[in-house]
């Protein structure tokens, strides 16, 4: 029997990884987005392009999927995979779901690690793994 944490049709909640910029002022044009000429005429920074601010660094941190608020269990996929050719070789077991709500057939792939039953649970996994990471740093 091939195991897997959730049947079709069940209620999760998915989290993710997000890479989020960290902006500052831009330092060629002090946050204007552009500069001004002795003759007044004005020209867009060649830095920030005009916006008055440059990406400085970008940070990842977990979170609940931000584009849906609850998934719905649409498909099971349990793979398993002998690491060699030889009798009694580990197998790896790997378990991925699609969800109604992110796409059946042709969207996104979700681990099982990634989806919880709750979103107590699922914030709790987030805050664990963004200390983690945290304490690696």
């Amino acid at each position: 029997m091939l195991e897997h944490k959730y049947d079709l049709g069940d209620v999760v909640y998915g989290i993710r990884r997000y890479n989020e910029p960290v902006m500052e002022t831009c330092s060629q044009c002090g946050g204007e987005g552009q500069h001004t000429w002795k003759s007044g005429s004005k020209v867009r920074c060649s830095l920030c392009w005009g916006s008055g601010t440059v990406t400085r660094d970008h940070y990842s941190h977990w979170t609940l999927d931000r584009n849906h608020a609850v998934l719905c269990i649409g498909q099971v996929r349990v793979k398993c995979t002998q690491v060699s050719q030889y009798p009694g070789a580990d197998v790896q077991k790997s378990v991925k779901y699609m969800c109604w709500q992110s796409g059946v057939g042709g969207g996104t792939l979700w681990a099982e690690k990634d989806l919880w039953p709750s979103k107590a649970e699922a914030r709790a996994e987030c805050a664990r793994r963004n200390q983690e990471a945290a304490d690696a740093k």
